[in-house]
C-alpha cells in the first residue's frame, strides 16, 4: 500500500463522496462538506434529519436511486453500530436513509427511511453464548449491482460474518409511526449468502468498489486493536490483504474511507486526508 498526504480537513467519524465532494459526519449527526478540488477550505455543513436520536454515522455510503429523478445526489445511507442511539430504543442493526438536497452552498436532509437487521439476536448473526463487542454490525452497498452488505464481529469464534441482501428500494418498508418514516426490516429469509472472514477488531468506516469492501477497523496505539484496512473479496468470499497503518507511522483511529471512480480517500479520527493506492 502507498500513500499520500493530501491536507487535513474535520475530525470524525466515516464519511461518503459523490460529485466531487466528501461529505465528513461526526458522532452527532453534524457533516461538513468539502469540495475535493479545494481541501484547505469547508465549502459547507448541515446536522442529519433527527440527529439528536439517530447520530453517530460508523459507516457512511450513498446508494444508487435518487428519491426524486431530478435530485442532485443519490439516497445517502448511514449506520448507527451498535447502542449509541440516545434514546431507549437502541436501534439495533439500523441505517438510517436520507434524502440529500443542495441549494448553493446549503444542504439539508430528511429521513426517507430505516434499514433494519431482524435477526441481531439470532446465532445466524452473533456468536452463541457470548455478549459481542459490537454486535449491530456495519454496512457497504454495492451500487452497481444493488446489493446491501452486512457485516457483523461474532467474538466467540473470533470471525466476521459478511451477510448480501437486495439492497431495499426508498418505496419499501412498512410506516413506522415513531419515526414517521417506512422501516425494512430484513430477515434471514432475505439473505442472499453470507460468509466468514478474518476478525475485524472494532469496525470503522467501510466502502464498496468493484467487488471489493474495504473496511478499517481498531483504535490509535492500541496494540491489542491496531488501526488497519482490510480487503475482502466478496465474490471469491475471503480475504485479499490486511493493511496496518502504523507500518506506515500512521497511529491515529481510522474512520473514513471511500473512492471517487479509481481514487481511494482515507481519512483518520483528526481529519487527516490521504490518497491510498494498492
Amino acid at each position: 500500500m502507498e500513500l499520500k498526504q493530501l491536507g487535513k480537513i474535520r475530525h470524525g467519524q466515516d464519511g461518503a463522496i459523490y460529485g466531487g465532494y466528501i461529505f465528513r459526519f461526526d458522532g452527532n449527526g453534524f457533516c461538513a462538506v468539502y469540495k475535493l478540488d479545494n481541501l484547505t477550505e469547508q465549502f459547507s455543513c448541515f446536522t442529519l434529519d433527527r440527529a439528536d436520536l439517530i447520530p453517530h454515522s460508523n459507516s457512511v455510503a450513498f446508494g444508487n436511486e435518487k428519491y426524486n429523478e431530478s435530485d442532485e445526489f443519490p439516497l445517502l445511507y448511514s449506520n448507527i453500530y451498535n447502542n449509541f442511539a440516545k434514546t431507549e430504543n437502541k436501534l439495533k442493526g439500523v441505517t438510517c436513509v436520507y434524502r440529500l438536497l443542495r441549494d448553493g452552498n446549503t444542504f439539508t436532509t430528511t429521513l426517507v427511511q430505516l434499514i433494519e437487521i431482524g435477526f441481531t439476536e439470532d446465532v445466524l448473526w452473533r456468536s452463541e453464548n457470548t455478549a459481542d463487542v459490537r454486535p449491530y454490525g456495519n454496512f457497504a452497498i454495492d451500487t452497481e449491482n444493488s446489493v446491501y452488505y452486512a457485516f457483523t464481529m461474532r467474538d466467540e469464534d473470533k470471525t466476521t460474518r459478511y451477510f448480501s441482501f437486495p439492497l431495499p428500494k426508498c418505496a419499501d418498508g412498512e410506516f413506522d409511526k415513531t419515526l414517521g418514516v417506512k422501516r425494512i426490516v430484513l430477515q434471514k429469509k432475505d439473505v442472499i449468502d453470507y460468509f466468514d472472514c478474518e476478525y475485524h477488531h472494532f469496525l470503522q468506516g467501510a466502502c464498496f468498489h468493484k467487488g471489493v469492501i474495504y473496511s478499517v477497523e481498531g483504535f490509535g496505539e492500541d496494540p491489542a486493536n491496531p488501526p488497519a484496512i482490510r480487503l475482502i473479496d466478496t465474490a471469491n468470499k475471503k480475504q485479499l490483504a490486511v493493511y496496518y497503518f502504523g507500518d506506515y507511522g500512521l497511529v491515529i483511529e481510522p474512520e473514513c474511507i471511500d473512492f471517487l471512480d479509481d481514487t481511494c480517500y482515507y481519512v483518520d479520527n483528526h481529519g487527516h486526508i490521504y490518497n491510498l493506492v494498492f
